[in-house]
């Protein structure tokens, strides 16, 4: 009977040592888990830190971290400070390590374990931290306006930015709201509350900001889709006028502003007569800007894209206006005219339509020499000949062209694309990447009916996918191509 007494002790006395032993492995390292929210495709999070704590009673060597995430949405340093030697961690010791969360790929949540390769005494040890790495990724992309310089008291119409950077899915942008005890935001048109995305639209949503105190003024911009959440700050600063401030105000117009189907126009951007004098612009900042115009309605299409980038927008093109980006320009200081571009008068279902400048920026981030005031819009009319009470001119058929699937697809080193056309027109092909922004433009030329064929080596570009988009008048067709290298 002692002697079952003794076995039964032993072996229950060698289980808690075991035990015990098995717990100070299992229990070596402490691992905070980092959160980075949802994050872009195609972008980089701000960078997160994973805290490790050498939570036993021993000196600890980290040798390596791995995470599970093949697809490396994740990014981790190397645990070693000087490329040769590893850490050590004394008792109770932490360390921060700096990672970041780079989506691509799918869309969602996307969570990493992490396996911690150790040496504690002379063992060598790992240890497993399950989901120590969380994120989400987002094909929607917000950016918002950036006002450096504001005079107090005024209101300033700037837009917001949002982008479907996906290659499949809709998205519904049902709520878009800014918020800031410095200024008065609000949305210039309340119909803007609701949006659909294509993968691959581009949308500008004017807001119109009022700038109540001087200094730097923090806002925050928030948009809700039927999947996610986006968040992003707004940059202010408003001051008070200088005595050596210069005062801008920009405006557009269409010169002549009455022009019949088919006549050529001149689209100008010049600086109005209330502003300060030409020297006085010149001599406060840097005389170079950019900006963003749209024109409500389908009445003029360009002739030449130098210095303008259309930026394609297939919800746009369906139920708003089209937007056009003005490339950085320089002034020479000595017209008021800033800017013009050469466009096409056409024919449409309204005869008037409204030019905007919803973005304006002058000098270099960070000068405040020159105060904007809120642009001035201009107007084209297109002069229509009535017969019998209808109109001789018709709008530009939608289906005036078809642009076909490229050849072949996927491709590895080039392709061909084929459209038709069956009216004159001025037509752009051009390719884009998954985020929307330009690769390329194949053509931008005024068309006559026919066949046309382009052709693209594709040595330069990565393995990925990406857009040929064919656009022309108020019609767009945008076909997916997938390049495997």
């Amino acid at each position: 009977m002692k002697l079952r007494q003794h076995y039964f002790f032993t072996i229950l006395a060698l289980a808690c040592i075991w035990l015990a032993h098995h717990q100070s492995f299992a229990q070596t390292l402490h691992v905070t888990t980092v959160t980075f929210g949802t994050v872009s495709l195609g972008d980089t999070s701000d960078t997160g830190f994973l805290t490790i704590r050498n939570i036993s009673a021993d000196s600890v060597t980290l040798r390596r971290l791995t995470i599970s995430d093949t697809r490396q949405n994740f990014t981790l340093p190397s645990v070693n400070s000087d490329g040769t030697t590893s850490l050590v961690l004394s008792p109770n010791q932490s360390i921060q390590l700096p990672c970041r969360f780079s989506p691509r790929g799918d869309i969602g949540a996307q969570q990493s374990d992490l396996t911690i390769s150790f040496t504690r005494g002379t063992a060598q040890q790992s240890q497993v931290v399950q989901n120590a790495l969380v994120g989400r990724r987002t094909p929607l992309k917000l950016v918002p306006p950036s006002l450096d310089t504001v005079l107090v008291g005024s209101q300033i119409i700037q837009s917001v930015l949002i982008t479907n950077r996906g290659t499949q899915r809709v998205f519904s942008v049902v709520e878009l709201r800014a918020i800031s005890s410095g200024a008065t935001i609000a949305l210039k048109d309340t119909n803007s509350n609701f949006l659909a995305l294509a993968p691959g639209d581009i949308a500008f949503i004017p807001m119109v900001f009022k700038i109540q105190q001087a200094g730097n003024i923090d806002g925050m911009l928030r948009m809700i889709s039927g999947f996610d959440t986006l968040s992003a700050k707004i940059p202010m600063y408003g001051r008070l006028r200088g005595a050596r401030d210069a005062m801008i105000q920009p405006g557009i117009r269409a010169v002549p502003d009455s022009a019949a189907p088919g006549d050529t126009i001149r689209l100008e951007v010049y600086i109005a007569s209330e502003s300060s004098s030409l020297d006085d612009i010149f001599r406060a900042s840097l005389p170079n800007f950019s900006g963003i115009f749209s024109l409500n309605g389908n009445l003029a299409q360009l002739l030449s894209t130098s210095g303008v980038l259309p930026l394609v927008s297939s919800q746009q093109y369906r139920s708003g206006p089209r937007y056009f980006r003005i490339l950085p320009q320089f002034w020479s200081g000595r017209e008021k005219v800033l800017f013009s571009m050469t466009m096409q008068a056409m024919a449409s279902d309204t005869d008037r339509t409204e030019i905007q400048l919803t973005e304006f920026q002058w000098g270099n981030p960070g000068e405040r020499g020159v105060f904007v005031l809120p642009p001035i819009s201009g107007f084209l009319r297109i002069k229509t000949c009535a017969a019998r009470g209808k109109r001789l001119f018709k709008a530009l058929d939608p289906k005036a062209f078809a642009l076909q699937s490229p050849f072949p697809n996927p491709i590895s080193t080039e392709f061909a694309v084929t459209y038709t056309v069956s009216e004159k027109q001025h037509l752009s092909l051009a390719l884009y990447n998954a985020q929307g922004n330009l690769v390329r433009t194949l053509k931008s030329a005024l068309h006559e009916p026919g066949e046309y064929s382009e052709r693209l080596e594709t040595g330069f570009l990565a393995t990925g996918t990406y857009f040929v988009r064919l656009v022309g008048g108020a019609a767009v067709e945008q076909r997916v191509v997938n390049v495997i290298k």
